[in-house]
């Protein structure tokens, strides 16, 4: 008997994506809203922390005013990254080997705002922001092949992306705000091609 899969329902049926708790870090009160926001939606700057050169070779094409395309990796081995920005957040979502697609949000969050006006949904997850008038909100997640998201298994802590941006965002706020002057400070962050997941023979503990 042959069994036919809807376009739209293809995608669920083959895929499944595991989605992490969301992490939340403090910046520095010389920073407003605005200023980490401005540095989150500078791809270049963005990219330099993510991908550091010479460890890993980038090449970056702009299809628009809000989305950068990057290859990522060597001649003989190029991924595909994108950096997409919004109002309020900034996305990177690479495709990796296997079928693995990993994204990453992040977003500003300021904390002497109540209620829901600072972007946080009254859950748990309010409950561990940390105390600081501004924080870094990171989700991220994990889209792979059924068989294969059976093996994924989340690193804990902070991702080698947010370690390399939260460090950039402190040295920004006390420098005066120079975005040149916060990568050249930096030391050049270590590339980590497994990013926030890693294959283990076991079901990953969530």
């Amino acid at each position: 008997m042959n069994v036919e899969i809807c376009p739209e329902n293809k995608q669920t049926v083959l895929y499944s994506t595991q989605t992490a708790m969301k992490a939340y870090y403090p910046l520095p009160d010389a920073l407003s809203q605005q200023d980490v926001l401005s540095f989150l939606h500078n791809h270049t700057a963005l990219a330099h922390l993510f991908w550091p050169q010479p460890v890993i070779g980038v090449d970056q094409r702009r299809t628009s005013p809000t989305s950068t395309i990057f290859s990522i990796g060597s001649a003989t081995t190029k991924e595909k990254a994108t950096i997409t920005t919004a109002a309020d957040e900034t996305v990177c979502e690479e495709q990796l080997p296997f079928g693995l697609r990993m994204r990453v949000a992040y977003r500003v969050i300021d904390t002497s705002v109540g209620g829901n006006g600072n972007g946080v949904s009254e859950s748990s997850n309010r409950l561990i922001l940390p105390d600081s008038r501004l924080c870094l909100e990171e989700e991220r997640s994990v889209t792979a092949p059924r068989p294969l998201s059976l093996l994924l298994n989340q690193k804990d802590g902070p991702i080698s992306k947010t370690v390399s941006l939260v460090r950039a965002l402190n040295e920004f706020g006390r420098n005066g705000k120079d975005v040149g002057l916060t990568l050249a400070s930096l030391p050049a962050p270590t590339a980590d091609p497994d990013d926030a997941y890693e294959l283990e023979k076991s079901k990953a503990d969530w």
